[in-house]
């Protein structure tokens, strides 16, 4: 330092560095990323602690550490040699670069070690770091051959991208492919390979695959590997190969273990070989065909189309048998062809011996229809046969001949027979042949036709019959037999001619026996005529036949008798004849008369007349008199009417004719009746014959009449109406006792007048007298009052019955009283509200014409509806004071909590009763007061949901329940209407919704709720159904409710929809289709057929099963379990019907359902026995 004047003399001071520790000198490396791929770059922070800097540059050496794996070389990265952290700094960065190769490669560990002298203190640190590898492709390239023939090799290679190597070496695992039909491991040297290995440094690796000879017929094999190796590498493609057969040459042969076979007895088995002893690789088809034969196609059995030598066979066999066939015939040759796809093929011959010839019955020759018959006047078609079913391989020619001794028909009966017919070949009948049957008028038995023939060398030949039935006779005419009369009247004791007769022409081959009777139809009998001869025989060949009828004379009273002849004959219809009359005897005289026995009279006393034959004659037949009635008497008024028709019946003297009174109310006296007689008749022999008629007898008839005596006929008087002030007329009655009663003639009546009531003052004076005209039974006196202001009361008028004229005596009822009421008298009338509202109280009021000079009582009677509880008692006082015109009343309503109609309150003024000061009714004499109803009532859903399982058949009932704020005393009509619950919304909530009709009723939309009801249910019918499906909704909307009468209606509010839910009961359908893995057709039953769970739920399926070579081996359409199913037997390709080898199979199964969607199953199954 320096001082002014003084010597400054300086001094060192050190200063020991605190921060210098050697935790302060530690170094940290920080990389911004933990790995680094090929080509890229990370950060590398290198720092001191924390706030820690250094007063000097720090040069730090980055090298390799000893963490670094031995595989990653310098070059795959930079790193700088240093990196200084400066002056004043706390740290320094770098970069580390990745570099790029064509290596593939693991990722690798590079340890970065940084090393550096911190102020004297050594100090090291170091950070690991990935290198990824990014090699641009991990592609690797499969090439090399596409065939090898069996005895050859060939290579493949797997090749990494040109310039590509890899660190380590490339596993490739190599997996065996689906193609088909696929190679086996014998089929190459050294089996399948599985893997191949790309070494490490190398870019490829190859395989070599040589294929075996193995002296098996055989289509091309595949060999498919599928490669895959870890490490994300990928292939350009599978490995595929075909390994073609060695080639094969020569002839498949047909050769037979017989060389003849018989029909019905024996099989011809063929074998189809391959050449030598070579073995099919592959099924092999061999087609057959017929060569030039004899033998036609129903000769023998159906050849298959085809032959299949499986697959590791060397030969296959068919069979050929021959059927009985019917046909007589020779020894006929079968010769069989073939052909294969690459082989010639020899064909073999046997011959079909023939056995329908060995059984005798098949070479007898018969006339068809044996027994046959012809109807006169018909043709009959006839043929030669061999036995049912049985033929000729060449024609037969039958000759024909009637056998004259054993025949009953004449060759006249019929036409010729042909001389000869014959059986074509290959025919089991001849040709038609026609033999008439001719008509000849002739009643007779059936005729027969015997017919031989003579068959060739070989043949027998049934003889045959042909019936010739009669035509004639089945003619119903002809069969008819007429009978005549010669004569239409025959007196008794004469004779006439009578002839039975077949119609023209016609004849019987037999005599025709008549039993002749007489017609019971008719009068005459079998005593009544005679025949000659008794029995009747028509003669054969003989068309009629004439006897003698002879009348006979039984000297009988008798009348015309009819004779008609009818008869019977066995086989005939004898048709009735002519009428003919045998003349009777006269009838005798009759004279008939008529008398009165007895009077009638009222009431009911009957007078009978009686008609009569003079004496005790008697009447020989029944006898109709008509007769006619006269008189003062009145038919259907005084008597019940007469028919005026009587009948005498045969052997009475008489009849009586009954006249009945009929009681009447009227007095007319006795009365008259006379009966006439008009004619008689009666029928004797059928013939009408008149009777004589007396009227000198004296027939009258009197009615005596009881109205005469009667009490009825009295005279009374009776009260009908009082009278009244100022124009109400009064009346009385003066009428019969009997109001039945009327008189012939007008009856006048007499009477006085009395009473309070004073005549023409108070009232029109009556006339003292008054008539009931003829006829009528009563008559009204009128009296007419006189209007007046005085205040009188009410007064009297008395009337006295004093005479009757026509000596008509008067009853006890004399006299009548009539009121006669005055109308100067004080009137109330009463008011009420025209309406009021349940629970208040109605003021009544009354009111006089005039004031009351001392209390008024007026009665008031009440009357209310049902529903209305009223204090006030029915019938009531309201007294209006004295000097008063008016006075009030409250009648007091109770409330009530029920929704009702209006009600009503009805008052009446009730007459005076006698009790304080008169009053009269005035105009006004009631009010009626409506009572409208408070309370009003809503309806809504209890609940806003309700639910039901559906059930599986019938109806299941879903209840809603609706709830009333308070009861009603009407019946509500509640309406609704189904809607939508998903309302709005689109299709996709199709499945959701319920429909009507289909799951659930909706014809009810309204439901009658009872009266005094707080709640009710809306029951929706819900459609059992087995459909497995989602619960589905539906909606219920409350829309209106009525009553009957509109008064007071309820409104319905919310909740005022509900939601119906229909719950699913039914068990999801299983819909997976399940195909079982294999199957052992073995017949023990189980697993005998292919088991494909689930089909069922499809509507249609398509199956085809192939073997491991491609081949189609089975195909079917609508699959079943049960029926139609795949028991390891193939049903096309070369194998067809026959059973297929053990080993694996793979199958194609598309199946649809019912919306037409198609779906598509494959995989595999194994067949083992």
């Amino acid at each position: 330092g320096t001082a002014t004047g003084f010597t400054v003399t300086g001094a060192t001071v050190n200063i020991t560095d605190a921060t210098g520790t050697s935790a302060n000198k530690q170094l940290t490396l920080t990389p911004d990323a933990s790995t680094v791929a090929e080509g890229g770059s990370i950060q590398v922070k290198v720092s001191l602690p924390t706030n820690i800097i250094t007063s000097e540059a720090q040069t730090i050496s980055l090298t390799s550490g000893a963490g670094t794996v031995a595989t990653l070389l310098g070059t795959e990265y930079t790193l700088p040699a240093t990196v200084t952290i400066p002056a004043g700094g706390n740290d320094a960065t770098f970069t580390l670069t990745a570099n790029t190769d064509q290596i593939i490669e693991p990722n690798e560990t590079l340890e970065i070690k940084a090393t550096a002298t911190i102020f004297g203190e050594a100090v090291t640190t170091s950070s690991n770091i990935a290198i990824t590898d990014v090699t641009a492709s991990k592609l690797i390239t499969i090439t090399g051959a596409t065939t090898v023939t069996e005895g050859n090799s060939v290579t493949i290679t797997f090749s990494l991208p040109a310039g590509t190597t890899t660190a380590e070496a490339i596993e490739i695992n190599l997996a065996q492919g689906t193609n088909t039909p696929a190679v086996i491991a014998a089929d190459l040297n050294g089996g399948i390979p599985d893997k191949v290995i790309i070494p490490a440094g190398g870019n490829d690796v190859t395989l070599t695959i040589q294929a075996n000879t193995d002296g098996v017929i055989e289509t091309v094999e595949k060999l498919h590997l599928i490669p895959s190796a870890a490490g994300g590498f990928t292939f350009s493609q599978d490995v595929l190969l075909d390994v073609l057969d060695e080639t094969h040459s020569g002839t498949i042969t047909f050769t037979s273990n017989t060389a003849s076979i018989l029909e019905a007895d024996g099989v011809a088995t063929i074998t189809v070989s391959l050449p030598g002893v070579l073995t099919a690789g592959s099924d092999i088809q061999v087609n057959i065909t017929k060569g030039s034969s004899t033998a036609s196609l129903s000769d023998h059995s159906a050849l298959p189309a085809s032959v299949t030598i499986l697959s590791g066979q060397h030969e296959t066999t068919f069979t050929v048998s021959a059927p009985l066939d019917l046909i007589l015939e020779g020894t006929e040759s079968l010769v069989l062809e073939g052909s294969a796809l690459g082989y010639g093929v020899s064909g073999t011959t046997i011959q079909i011996e023939d056995s329908t010839r060995r059984d005798p019955l098949n070479t007898v020759i018969s006339l068809h229809p044996n027994g046959g018959s012809i109807a006169e006047g018909t043709t009959g078609h006839f043929y030669v046969s061999l036995p049912p079913n049985v033929e000729s391989g060449t024609p037969i020619v039958v000759q024909l001949a009637k056998v004259g001794a054993s025949s009953t028909a004449a060759d006249t009966d019929h036409t010729n027979i042909p001389a000869s017919i014959t059986i074509p070949a290959n025919n089991n009948t001849s040709a038609n042949f026609d033999i008439s049957a001719v008509i000849d008028g002739i009643i007779e038995p059936v005729e027969t036709v015997l017919v031989d023939g003579v068959v060739p060398a070989g043949f027998t030949f049934a003889g045959a019959s042909i019936d010739i039935t009669d035509a004639t006779g089945l003619t119903l005419a002809n069969r008819q037999i007429s009978i005549t009369i010669d004569s239409t009247i025959l007196h008794e004791g004469n004779t006439s001619k009578v002839t039975f007769a077949l119609p023209g022409g016609i004849t019987s081959a037999t005599d025709i026996a008549i039993n002749v009777s007489a017609y019971s139809g008719f009068s005459a009998g079998s005593a009544d005529f005679t025949l000659t001869p008794n029995t009747v025989i028509l003669p054969k060949d003989v068309n009629e036949v004439t006897v003698i009828l002879e009348a006979i004379a039984d000297n009988t009273d008798e009348p015309d008798e009819q004779l008609k002849l009818t008869g019977t004959a066995t086989g005939f219809t004898v048709l009735h004849s002519n009428i003919m009359t045998i003349p009777g005897s006269g009838a005798p005289a009759v004279t008939v008369t008529a008398v009165k026995t007895t009077d009638a009279a009222e009431p009911s006393t009957p007078g009978v007349f009686t008609i009569k034959l003079p004496g005790s004659a008697a009447a020989p037949a029944d006898i109709t008199v008509n007769y006619t009635v006269t008189g003062t008497a009145v038919s259907n008024e005084d008597y019940e009417p007469l028919s005026g028709v009587a009948i005498i019946k045969a052997g009475d003297n008489g009849i009586t004719i009954p006249v009945v009174v009929k009681d009447d109310q009227i007095i007319e006296g006795d009365e008259t009746l006379q009966l006439t007689l008009q004619s008689a008749s009666f029928v004797h022999f059928g013939n009408t014959i008149a009777a004589s008629v007396d009227n000198t007898g004296g027939a009258g008839m009197l009615i005596l009449d009881d109205e005469n005596i009667a009490e009825g006929r009295k005279i009374l008087i009776e009260k009908v109406s009082d009278a009244s002030e100022p124009s109400n007329n009064g009346s009385v009655r003066i009428r019969f006792a009997d109001a039945q009663f009327t008189a012939t003639v007008p009856v006048t009546v007499t009477y006085t007048v009395s009473g309070t009531a004073t005549a023409d003052i108070d009232y029109n004076a009556l006339s003292g007298t008054v008539t009931i005209p003829a006829g009528d039974h009563d008559m009204i006196i009128q009296i007419v009052p006189k209007d007046d202001t005085d205040q009188e009361g009410t007064e009297t008028i008395i009337i006295q019955l004093t005479g009757a004229s026509a000596g008509l005596p008067l009853a006890t009822q004399q006299q009548a009283t009539v009121n006669l009421a005055d109308n100067d008298m004080m009137t109330v009338e009463v008011s009420a509200p025209a309406s009021v509202t349940e629970g208040t109280v109605i003021p009544v009021k009354v009111r006089a014409s005039q004031i009351t000079p001392v209390d008024m009582p007026v009665t008031i009677s009440l009357q209310h509806d049902a529903f209305r509880t009223v204090t006030t008692s029915a019938i009531f006082t309201i007294i209006i004071p004295a000097n008063q015109q008016e006075a009030t009343l409250n009648v007091v309503l109770d409330d009530n909590d029920i929704n009702d109609n209006n009600g009503f309150v009805n008052l009446a003024i009730q007459p005076f009763a006698g009790v304080g000061q008169p009053y009269g009714i005035g105009t006004k004499a009631t009010a009626a007061t409506i009572v409208t109803d408070n309370d009003p009532l809503e309806i809504s859903f209890k609940v806003d949901t309700a639910r039901v399982k559906e059930g599986n058949t019938g109806i299941t009932p879903l209840g809603f329940t609706v709830k009333l704020n308070r009861m009603s005393s009407r019946v509500i009509n509640l309406n609704y209407q189904f809607a939508d619950a998903f309302e709005g919304a689109g299709a996709d909530k199709d499945p959701m919704r319920a429909r009507a009709g289909e799951d659930f009723q909706s014809h009810i939309t309204s439901l009658a709720i009872a009266p005094m009801q707080l709640e009710a249910e809306i029951v929706v019918p819900v459609i059992g159904d087995v459909d497995s499906e989602i619960d589905q909704l539906f909606a219920i909307r409350l829309t209106t409710a009525t009553v009957a009468s509109s008064e007071n209606a309820p409104s319905v509010v919310n909740p005022l929809i509900a939601i119906g839910i229909i719950q699913n009961d039914d068990q999801p359908i299983e819909m997976e289709i399940r195909v079982n893995k294999g199957l052992s057709p073995n017949g023990d039953g189980k697993n005998d057929v292919l088991i494909i769970e689930n089909l069922e739920k499809y509507v249609q399926n398509e199956i085809v099963i192939v073997n491991r070579w491609g081949g189609t081996i089975y195909k079917t359409s609508n699959y079943n379990n049960q029926s139609n199913n795949f028991s390891g037997r193939a049903n096309t390709g070369g194998g067809s019907g026959s059973n297929l080898p053990d080993g694996s199979y793979f199958y194609v199964l598309h199946v649809w359902d019912s919306n037409g969607n198609m779906t598509r199953h494959t995989g595999y199954i194994v067949l083992k026995r």
